[in-house]
């Protein structure tokens, strides 16, 4: 039995080969004009069941196309999210940063209304510093931690 296409001899003992089964027409063959089993999701309900074997290689790859599609869809997905996480931890990071600096602005108010407190000096003045700003005066009294009072005089 060979693998040929289908031969046959016609009436005057000539042989002829079957062109349609060596290189079928895809648009000559028929099909069921129903859906077999459910309606495919992705076409529209307007959409009729493939009447030849051209629509339905059509329907196939469409079919490919549209599942190509939903996976490219799904990494998108994946990616969006996987970028708001990493989003979220930078802005954990500048918060961290942000909490930082914050720390350190209320020190600068804490130094600031000391100094308003200490006669808008930010530093306590050398002796030197002293007297040249106030002379030979006796300085304020000052409490110690004991409750004693010390009294300083500058030369």
């Amino acid at each position: 039995m060979s693998s040929s296409p289908l031969r046959a001899l016609d009436d005057s003992g000539s042989e002829w080969i079957d062109e349609s089964v060596v290189n079928p027409d895809l648009s000559s063959v028929s099909l069921q004009d129903k859906w077999l089993g459910q309606r495919p999701r992705f076409l529209s309900s307007d959409m009729q069941p493939p009447s030849s074997l051209e629509e339905a290689n059509c329907l196939m790859h469409l079919a490919h196309t549209k599942r190509a599609i939903y996976a490219t869809t799904k990494k998108l997905s994946k990616k969006r999210a996987q970028e708001y996480k990493l989003r979220a931890h930078l802005y954990e990071l500048q918060a961290r940063r942000a909490d930082v600096k914050l720390g350190e602005a209320d020190l600068d108010i804490g130094r600031a209304s000391f100094a308003v407190r200490n006669s808008g000096h930010f530093i306590h003045p050398s002796p030197r510093l002293a007297l040249k700003r106030y002379g030979s005066i006796t300085f304020r009294s000052r409490l110690r931690p004991q409750h004693e009072v010390l009294a300083v005089h500058l030369d």
